[in-house]
């Protein structure tokens, strides 16, 4: 949930406004549904402690039972990392991405959210079933663009095209890239 320009949202490749998604969350209550997780994304271009520190409180307000949240990172071969490079956005600084985590740590505590991963952040009895196998290693399926799955000796991410994902699926294909798990990628994954 932010309150950059439409712009900006193009920048980091999102479709949706903060109003959009909160609207979003709103319908989806109404639906009747319950057990909702956001996504939040800090340390965006030009974005200062004061900026996430609103867009947190209103993350909290709007009190979903499950919160994830990632700083953010600039992917090599993406047009937020050619901007970058090119210094046509601004980038938040490593100590000002240290003191957004620990913000967003203390707020979620202090509105009683538990810490259960590094980026996730659950009410009780709300932790993410999905998120906890992927540590006890599960097979997990995962349908719609960008997608991914685990089979426990592959990975597979679907392609990020919406259109192009509901192209091919139309013609019976599977619109996903696979990487096969080595016995050492395996034993890797268990490790960690």
């Amino acid at each position: 949930i932010q309150s950059f320009e439409d712009g900006d949202l193009k920048t980091i490749n999102r479709r949706h406004s903060g109003a959009e998604a909160i609207k979003a969350i709103e319908n989806i209550r109404n639906a009747g549904f319950d057990n909702i997780s956001i996504d939040l994304i800090y340390g965006l271009p030009g974005q200062s402690l004061p900026d996430w520190e609103k867009q947190l409180a209103i993350a909290i307000q709007i009190r979903p039972p499950h919160i994830s949240a990632y700083g953010l990172t600039y992917e090599e071969d993406t047009v937020l990392w050619k901007l970058r490079e090119e210094k046509k956005v601004s980038v938040v600084d490593d100590n000002t991405m240290v003191k957004m985590y620990q913000l967003l740590r203390d707020k979620t505590h202090q509105h009683g959210y538990e810490a259960y991963e590094i980026s996730n952040f659950s009410l009780p009895g709300f932790r993410s079933r999905h998120n906890s196998a992927y540590w006890q290693q599960k097979p997990y399926i995962g349908i719609g663009p960008s997608a991914h799955s685990y089979s426990g000796t592959s990975r597979q991410w679907n392609i990020n095209s919406l259109n192009e994902y509901i192209k091919a699926v139309s013609a019976g294909e599977v619109p996903a890239e696979v990487e096969q798990l080595t016995l050492y990628d395996q034993y890797n994954d268990y490790i960690m």
